[in-house]
């Protein structure tokens, strides 16, 4: 199973406002313990994903999917317990105009209530710290490059014990330009956070918001992925 966690949460009602999708408050639900409910999910790092229904290609960052999930109960996972959501229904991928308009569909014609709330979902092994940064003389990846930082001189710059390259303290901009680069979206504005006393450390991206903080993970979603058939089309040659 991908594991994969919520690394953001957005309120669904003023996104509907923009697209003009007059989704009753009525239908609007904040709890996920009472019914089965209708619930958004937004998959930013799906790649090559097309439209469900049309074929047509989905933009970078644009992928949305719908699922039915069943109300919330605690699960044992790996001898822990944690708030599961099992979903019962996967439907996607979706742009998010068309997704709302599929929201509309489910709430009237099915009688469900929809969740409040859009969920991101990124897959967790982006949280590898290999993936945010390298050498750029001889591409290795963070397991032989070494954060050197001078707290006297509020200073920091990177080496690579492969090829002892490091960044000059002249030109600290090259740490940004060639040593960094976000997984999800491959910019260098970058945030590299160190956890005291625990030593972690944590990334982010402020261009498209991906980080590796500590985030719930969903694993009725990853279950669903395996479990659940998505939609084909051989007539266009494309699997959704």
């Amino acid at each position: 199973m991908t594991p994969y966690k919520r690394t953001a949460t957005r309120s669904l009602t003023p996104i509907a406002e923009v697209y003009e999708k007059a989704i009753s408050a009525e239908t609007f639900t904040q709890t996920r313990r009472d019914s089965p409910y209708l619930h958004v999910l937004h998959l930013p790092d799906d790649r090559h994903r097309r439209d469900a229904e049309t074929g047509e290609v989905i933009g970078h960052g644009e992928t949305y999917e719908l699922a039915v999930r069943d109300p919330l109960t605690l699960t044992e996972h790996e001898s822990e317990y944690y708030p599961t959501s099992s979903i019962r229904e996967l439907t996607g991928s979706f742009r998010l105009e068309r997704v709302l308009d599929q929201v509309l569909s489910r709430a009237e014609n099915d009688n469900l209530p929809v969740y409040k709330e859009i969920h991101t979902l990124r897959p967790a092994h982006w949280s590898d710290a290999a993936s945010w940064v390298s050498c750029p003389s001889c591409a290795s990846g963070s397991g032989t490059i070494a954060l050197i930082t001078d707290l006297d001189a509020d200073g920091a710059t990177f080496a690579c014990r492969e090829c002892d390259a490091r960044i000059d303290e002249s030109d600290q901009q090259r740490m940004f330009n060639d040593w960094l680069h976000c997984p999800s979206c491959n910019s260098g504005d970058i945030n590299v956070e160190c956890s005291a006393p625990l030593g972690s450390v944590w990334w982010s991206c402020d261009d498209c918001l991906y980080d590796t903080h500590p985030a719930p993970a969903d694993l009725a979603y990853g279950d669903a992925r395996e479990e659940i058939p998505q939609p084909t089309s051989s007539a266009n040659g494309w699997q959704g």
